[in-house]
């Protein structure tokens, strides 16, 4: 989709945050999520370029189309994560995520 934008996140990201808030005995709402917003669409455009697939497989389409028949959902799902971040933690761009992966993969 085209039209609709997310927070993607890597679980490496996720368990350093949680650690973080774990030993340092934080109360609230805290969202651990990734550093960067965007589309499926682009997400999928980066995903084909990092991974090398074909990106010419990847048809856009907007969130009307693609939910029909399902249950609505806001276009924008994009969260921040600047209370997380005041207390040290580091979390990657979708990009870095991509690339962190795929070495991870590698080295398998």
């Amino acid at each position: 989709m085209n039209d609709h934008i997310f927070t993607p996140t890597l679980i490496d990201d996720i368990a350093g945050g949680l650690r973080l808030l774990i030993e340092n005995k934080q109360q609230g709402i805290f969202h651990l999520v990734g550093s960067q917003n965007l589309s499926p669409l682009d997400a999928g455009k980066k995903i084909a370029e990092i991974f090398n697939f074909d990106a010419s497989l990847i048809g856009s389409t907007t969130s009307k189309e693609y939910l029909v028949g399902r249950a609505p959902r806001p276009l924008k799902l994009a969260t921040k994560n600047d209370k997380i971040k005041a207390l040290g933690a580091n979390f990657h761009t979708f990009e870095e995520g991509l690339n962190i992966v795929k070495n991870q993969m590698e080295e398998k």
